[in-house]
């Protein structure tokens, strides 16, 4: 005798484990938030050192589905008035640790040491070095940064047009207010 076929039962959302809740938002910026009694969508916008967020719950707007959306019109516009360029991907990051420069490390490369600049292009990731013996340390670090800031300006002025990168730059040189 076979036995018969058992579907596992499937919990609404609301009731499983918070672990196993499927994420509801893949929106850069935006979380979901379901704490005791606030459940909503908290949106931050990072930029230029300064963070800026809100909170659109749930009840005040009706639903999950129309706080999601005013969270979402509420970043757009947010980075739209600061200036920053709309993107899912980080942009900018973080220096990392020992170096003032993001994108930028002094390393050991075929047991000489380089200063190298990495950046992303798509999926990939780009780097070039330039040595310290040869260069010195200021010219190795002055160029490693230059090649990084290069790279973003190409992708940026690809997305976005040449309007962004000369925005930005002239922001960077205390031209624009």
């Amino acid at each position: 005798m076979s036995a018969p076929d058992v579907q596992p039962v499937s919990l609404p959302d609301d009731q499983q484990p918070p672990r196993s809740r499927q994420k509801t938002t893949r929106y850069k910026g935006i979380s979901r938030i379901d704490h005791k009694r606030t459940h909503g969508y908290f949106a931050r916008v990072s930029w230029e050192g300064r963070v800026h967020s809100k909170l659109f719950s749930d009840k005040k707007h009706g639903d999950r589905l129309a706080a999601l959306a005013a969270a979402l019109e509420w970043r757009d516009e947010m980075e739209k008035q600061l200036g920053k360029p709309r993107t899912e991907e980080m942009v900018f990051g973080k220096a990392v640790a020992g170096s003032s420069k993001i994108g930028i490390h002094k390393r050991v490369k075929d047991g000489r040491l380089v200063y190298e600049a990495t950046w992303r292009e798509g999926q990939k990731v780009k780097r070039t070095s330039y040595s310290i013996r040869k260069h010195g340390e200021k010219k190795a670090r002055a160029l490693a940064i230059a090649a990084r800031e290069r790279a973003q300006a190409r992708k940026l002025a690809a997305r976005y047009g040449d309007a962004v990168g000369s925005v930005r730059s002239q922001k960077l040189r205390g031209g624009c207010p």
